[in-house]
């Protein structure tokens, strides 16, 4: 183990050591995770995570988001935690939003049908409207080849609904987007032209049990490659579909409501990886 590996490590075990002594201003980054990952798996393994991050071959960006979510607020086994990151390790990141900034410049609106903006260091989606769609773009640039990623999960309203990541956004008529349900559905739509919201390669919702389902936190993926659009939850690849009819856009965040209103739904930890 090479001196910035140990550091990692070290520094990782130091955070450890804070919060176990009750020491205050340890604040939100370095909560839950830290106590549960004593109860569940023991020193040895936390060891073991930031042995494997040191090991990961990702940027340091990734590596300090890696972190922050191993040492602050998910509390997941480790397989999961590294399979979020461990494929992206070829990658260079390229745009990361943890949403404690809220002049990053993402939209803020408010209308009857719902509402978009900042809350409590995530970002948050409202759908006051039934059968409704609610997005926002990031404004990070335009990207042909990319994988995007963020944790999500509903703070409110009905399990029924649908949550995810968007890309080749060009504008409000035309993009692919990728979502999931807290009821354990997942979708992959595209519109084009304004026209009518269509599934790809999906005749309608499928299932998969790599869904945290109810107000639990899914990492979502969403790789757009060539004519590829793949979705994984949790590490989990769920569809791969193909369809050539977008190339290039932007990249964002969704939820939408089916026959009951109220969805809200909060994002954190936005990746943008070039592959």
């Amino acid at each position: 183990m090479h001196y910035k590996k140990l550091f990692l490590v070290l520094a990782l075990l130091s955070v450890l050591a804070l919060a176990c002594a009750g020491l205050p201003n340890v604040g939100d980054l370095a909560g839950n995770v830290v106590g549960t990952a004593l109860a569940t798996s023991g020193l040895d393994e936390f060891v073991q995570m930031a042995t494997m991050l040191a090991d990961s071959g990702l940027s340091d960006e990734a590596q300090s988001m890696a972190a922050t979510m191993m040492a602050g607020g998910t509390a997941m086994p480790l397989e999961t935690l590294m399979a979020q990151f461990g494929d992206q390790a070829s990658g260079a990141v390229i745009y990361q939003d943890d949403f404690s900034n809220t002049n990053s410049g993402w939209p803020i609106d408010s209308f009857a049908e719902g509402s978009t903006g900042y809350y409590n260091g995530q970002y948050r989606i409202t759908v006051d409207e039934t059968d409704y769609a609610i997005w926002s773009s990031s404004g990070a640039g335009t990207f042909g080849d990319i994988s995007v990623e963020a944790d999500a999960v509903m703070i409110g309203g009905p399990e029924e609904n649908e949550f995810g990541l968007l890309c080749r956004f060009i504008d409000n008529s035309n993009f692919y987007v990728a979502t999931i349900a807290s009821d354990g559905y997942y979708f992959i739509w595209r519109r084009l032209n304004g026209g009518d919201w269509e599934l790809v390669g999906m005749d309608s919702g499928q299932t998969s049990t790599a869904i945290y389902t109810g107000t639990q936190t899914n990492r979502i993926r969403l790789d757009c490659i060539g004519s590829s659009l793949t979705l994984y939850a949790n590490g989990t690849q769920l569809i791969q579909v193909h369809d050539s009819s977008l190339t290039s856009g932007d990249v964002g965040v969704y939820a939408g409501s089916f026959d009951v209103a109220g969805v809200d739904v909060v994002f954190d930890n936005f990746l943008i990886v070039q592959p």
